[in-house]
Formats: structure tokens, C-alpha cells, sequence
């Protein structure tokens, strides 16, 4: 029999949880957003189209991968409430999270820079939005390079260990 949650692990496996179906909704509210500019904007370039259907297929990705963890949390590892917590160290499906991340935030900001180019007219604007864009990408590339080779590190779960 398994040893019972005590109320720490309880808090993170829960907020783990919530964080999912935060996810879930807001990517129905994405969907919904999505739909709305297909039909609503007519007017709108074949590009810009094929823009918001990438933002939507990347987000979609994003979300299924989110799925995929609470799946293994909440059910595969039902039972063992020590494996559910070490999934983010021991699992690569979770370790994905911080690119997915990024890349759908350097997907909308290059959309932004974009926008604010169109509208400001200023280049050297848009050039130091894109600058620290661009270091948004590298950390999150960075995050996911050190996810996946500190696995051992004593130092790597601790917060979900305390």
C-alpha cells in the first residue's frame, strides 16, 4: 500500500493540477479567439491566416503535451504519489514545457513586432523588442538543455521534495 500524501506534496501535485485545467481552458479561449479571426477578418492576407493557423496548431501541441503529463501524473503513476512527484525530473514529456513555451511566446511577439512596426514606423523599437525576444528563446532553449542533462543533480527536485 502506499504511503499517504502529506499536506505539501498534496499542494503541489493539486496546484499541478489546476495548472492543467488553467491550461485547458485558456486554450479553449484560444480556439474561440481563433475561430472568430478565420471568419470575422475576410479581408485578411493568405499570410496572416497561415500565421494565426500556426499559432493555433503550436498552441494546440502545447496543450496535448500538457495533457500528456497529467495523464502520466493522474493516472499511469496513480498509485506511486513519489514517481508522480519526481515526474518533472525523471520524464522527458514534462522537461518540454519551457520550449513550448517560448517558442509560442516568440511566435506572438514576432506577430507584435510585426504590428508595432507597421504602426510606429520606428525600426530601432521593434529591433530591441526582437533583441530581447530572441534572449526569451535562448533562456528557454538554455532551461531545457539543463533540464534534461541535471537529472542526477541533488539540487534538481527540491521543491517538490520539501
Amino acid at each position: 500500500m502506499p504511503s499517504p500524501l502529506t499536506s505539501a506534496e498534496t499542494t503541489v501535485l493539486g496546484g499541478l493540477d489546476l495548472a492543467v485545467s488553467a491550461d485547458i481552458f485558456l486554450q479553449g479561449v484560444l480556439c474561440a479567439q481563433f475561430a472568430h479571426c478565420m471568419n470575422l477578418n475576410t479581408r485578411d492576407c493568405l499570410s496572416l491566416k497561415l500565421f494565426v493557423t500556426g499559432l493555433a496548431l503550436l498552441t494546440t501541441l502545447k496543450t496535448i503535451q500538457i495533457l500528456g503529463v497529467r495523464w502520466m501524473q493522474n493516472v499511469t503513476l496513480f498509485k506511486d504519489s513519489g514517481a508522480a512527484l519526481s515526474l518533472w525530473a525523471t520524464h522527458w514529456v514534462p522537461k518540454l514545457t519551457p520550449i513550448l513555451e517560448a517558442l509560442v511566446a516568440v511566435y506572438v511577439q514576432s506577430f507584435f513586432c510585426r504590428r508595432l512596426l507597421t504602426i510606429s514606423r520606428n525600426v530601432y523599437v521593434v529591433i530591441l523588442c526582437m533583441i530581447a525576444f530572441t534572449f526569451a528563446l535562448f533562456s528557454g532553449i538554455v532551461a531545457v538543455f539543463f533540464t534534461f542533462t541535471n537529472i542526477s543533480s541533488p539540487n534538481y527536485s527540491t521543491w517538490t521534495t520539501n
